[in-house]
Order: structure tokens, then C-alpha cells, then sequence
């Protein structure tokens, strides 16, 4: 179809002094296509191709000799337009829009847009470049919760084998449930531990998504504490615990061994096919989901990361009968009574002993004071005195520990079995 004659004027070589180095041109720049059998010939263990390609035209590429005009009222293109299926002036609307692609644009442009931003990753002299690139898009209001950018950005992080750039975009990027899984278990085959701003983050996909009041997220220092110590139960690094787990389902096969000592070399499960930007990179990539593995481990971490508030609401009667009418001298019958123990970090050999323990305990949160300082606290009802005992023995003399009884600080002098201040 002919395009219908328009008194806009039309641009003279515009292309010529384009500042964006990302776009790739028709007759200077090689294809998609050609770019991928150039880094396929480079042997790299992390890339197959799907299918056998034969070279084509590159629907993406700027051709130079088409029109382009500027007008600003022309509507977009529909997805999966390339450049030469454009308007004229869908064509002028690409050329003004790249020059500062963080701005909002329509979801064809942005795509289009990608397309190039893949052909770039796959250039040594531009790959760097690109992924700082594709960051600075991420962190754009014009780009804001787009998950093809996301899924790009991935793949920026796998091509290079950076599990530390993997890290950033995961914890900033607005993925899908699927696709989150796929990067945490792209880092995890790249050995990079899990930090506390992945966990927040695919906490929030995987468990928030589409609900009408999600609960806030705890602060990322007492999430990244609980890893510490969710790595040192588990033995391993969490992202490596469910790496394992999932690799456990895909066995090595009799008389099969790896021939190095690389995660991917020993993953055994399915290469499948990439959904890339650009229709013409059809690749195959490892895609190992951890989210069956790794979902339940991050809701039980934040679950213990949320801060509590000042003292709990207890409720006025309690449904069990007491087997005795006293728990080391508090008084059954007493309504409303509550103890609460809290201690911060100490020199004590047996600090990390008792901080094992008193998570184990149901009513066990860790907070942050005004200073910053991480707080231990445990909320205990009358018939849970003999836990408090326990704990007791060893943070008694600790000068960060407090108690406090029915939201009123108890002097340490006054704490002991029977005492006849623990009455309320």
C-alpha cells in the first residue's frame, strides 16, 4: 500500500549523524543472523542455536535510503514491525524517539528497539556498553515494569557470564513468575550467592502478585542477615541449595560425566528455546526455574525479617487450659500478661547459640532499633515461661538485654523463678 502524500516535510539523510551507536544499519552493520553465527563460531559453552539459519534480510536494521518524516501525530505501529514496514513517519517518530531512548514510547518501538540492543550485545566492541545501557534503561520511568526489557537484560548478564550484573537486574527488574525463576537459577549456575534485594524482589513476584494489599517487605539488612544464616542451616549458598535440588531431577546418565568442574557443565536439563527481542536470534539457553525450590526457603526468610511493632497485641483470654495454676510463679489467672525479652549482638561465646535458638521459637522477630542496630525479640505468654528460662541463663548479664512486663521495662534484679515481680 502506497502511503498517502503528506506536506510534512521530509528529512534529508538523517541517520547520517544519529548519536545512538546501539542501531544497526543495513550495508554497514551485519545482520542478526550473521552476528549470532559469528559468536557461535567462538565455541561458547553457554549459547546454542535453535535451528539452522541461512543469512536473510534483517527486518530490524535502519535501511538509510527510506523517507522519514517528523510528524507527532501519527500513530504507532503495530507490534513486530520492522523498520522498513514502518510509516514514514512512524519511521521519523523512531529516529527522534532513539536519540533519547529513555523516554516513554510505544510498546512496537520499544521492541524494535530491543531487537537492536540484542544485535549490540552480540558485538564485542559494543556489549559492554549495551548492558551498562540496558541499566540505564531499567531505571527510566519510560520503561517502567517492562518485562521485555527485563528478559533482554537477562539475557545481557548470561552472554557475558556475569553473575554480579544477573544480581543487579533481578533485583530491580519486573519480571514474570517464570521468568524470575530462570534468572535466579541462571545465577545460581554461575555460582553468585543470593543477596537480599533478589529475595525481596522475587518474594514480591512470586507471592504478592495480584494481591489487593501485600504486606510491606522487611528492611534488606535483616533480610540479608537471615541468608547468612538460612546459608549456614542449609550448608550451602540458598540459590545453590535449590540448584542442587532441581538438578537432582535431571540425573546424570550411566556412563556420562562432566568435563569440568562448571555447574553448567553438570547441568543435565533441558536447553530450550529463548524468547529474544529480535525474531531472528532463535537460540537455545539452559533455563533452570528455582522457583519450587527457592519460594518456599524465601517465604519462611522474610517471614522471620518482618519488624515488629512495639509490643504485640495479646489476646484477652487464651483458649488452652493451663495443665498447672502457675508457670514457674506467674499466676494463671492473671488477664493480659505478657513478657518481652530482647537482646542485640554481644561478645558472649554463646551469642550465636542463643540466636539458633530463639528462632526456633514461634513468637520470634528481628527488628531494627532507631540506631540501626539489628534487636532479637521474643514475646512470651504465661504458659511459655520455660522457654524464657532457657534463654534467660545465657543473655541475663548481656547490657543490651531488656524485659519488659505488660509493655513496662522489668529490672534485671527483679527476674528470677517465683519472683513476685513477674505477677503483673
Amino acid at each position: 500500500m502506497r502511503e498517502i502524500e503528506t506536506a510534512v516535510p521530509q528529512l534529508t539523510d538523517p541517520w547520517e549523524s544519529h548519536p545512538n551507536f546501539f542501531l544497526s544499519f543495513m550495508g554497514r552493520d551485519l545482520p542478526a543472523s550473521s552476528l549470532l553465527d559469528q559468536a557461535l563460531a567462538r565455541k561458547l559453552p553457554h549459547l546454542r542455536s535453535s535451528i539452522d539459519r541461512q543469512p536473510s534480510h534483517d527486518y530490524a536494521q535502519i535501511d538509510p535510503s527510506l523517507p522519514v518524516i517528523l510528524d507527532a501525530t501519527t500513530p504507532p505501529p503495530s507490534m513486530n514491525t520492522g523498520y522498513a514496514g514502518m510509516t514514514s513517519a512512524q519511521r521519523g517518530f523512531f529516529y527522534r524517539w532513539t536519540i533519547n531512548p529513555t523516554a516513554a514510547a510505544a510498546a512496537a518501538y520499544q521492541r524494535l528497539y530491543l531487537a537492536h540492543m540484542e544485535m549490540a550485545l552480540l558485538r564485542e566492541d559494543l556489549a559492554q556498553s549495551a548492558r551498562k545501557h540496558l541499566l540505564d534503561l531499567m531505571t527510566s520511568q519510560g520503561w517502567d515494569a517492562n518485562i521485555e526489557l527485563a528478559r533482554t537484560a537477562l539475557l545481557a548478564g548470561w552472554l557475558a557470564q556475569d553473575g554480579r550484573y544477573l544480581a543487579q537486574v533481578i533485583a530491580d527488574g519486573h519480571f514474570s513468575a517464570a521468568l524470575m525463576g530462570v534468572g535466579l537459577g541462571w545465577q545460581a549456575l554461575l555460582a553468585f550467592p543470593l543477596h537480599a534485594a533478589e529475595s525481596i524482589n522475587a518474594h514480591r513476584i512470586w507471592q504478592t502478585r495480584g494481591a489487593l494489599a501485600p504486606s510491606p517487605l522487611p528492611e534488606a539488612e535483616i533480610v540479608q542477615l537471615n541468608i547468612d544464616s538460612l546459608r549456614a542451616t542449609l550448608g550451602a549458598d540458598p540459590l545453590r541449595y535449590a540448584l542442587n535440588r532441581l538438578m537432582d531431577t535431571h540425573p546424570v546418565q550411566e556412563g556420562e560425566t562432566p568435563t569440568s568442574d562448571s555447574l553448567l557443565d553438570q547441568w543435565r536439563g533441558p536447553w530450550e528455546a529463548w524468547r529474544s527481542a529480535h525474531r531472528d536470534l532463535q537460540i537455545c539457553l539452559p533455563q533452570p526455574n528455582l522457583r519450587s525450590y527457592l519460594s518456599p526457603l524465601l517465604t519462611e526468610l522474610l517471614q522471620h525479617s518482618h519488624p515488629a511493632p512495639p509490643f504485640p497485641v495479646v489476646p484477652q483470654a487464651e483458649e488452652e487450659e493451663e495443665s498447672a495454676d502457675e508457670e514457674d510463679g506467674v499466676d494463671a489467672a492473671t488477664p493480659n500478661w505478657y513478657l518481652v525479652l530482647e537482646f542485640s549482638e554481644s561478645r558472649s561465646q554463646f551469642y550465636d547459640y542463643v540466636v539458633f535458638q530463639a528462632q526456633k521459637q514461634p513468637n520470634y522477630r528481628m527488628l531494627m532499633d532507631e540506631n540501626r542496630q539489628i534487636v532479637h525479640r521474643l514475646l512470651y505468654q504465661k504458659r511459655q515461661m520455660r522457654q524464657f528460662w532457657r534463654l534467660w541463663d545465657y543473655v541475663q548479664n548481656w547490657s543490651s538485654t531488656k524485659v519488659y512486663l505488660n509493655g513496662q521495662e522489668l529490672e534485671k534484679w527483679k527476674i528470677w523463678p517465683y519472683s513476685q515481680y513477674l505477677r503483673g
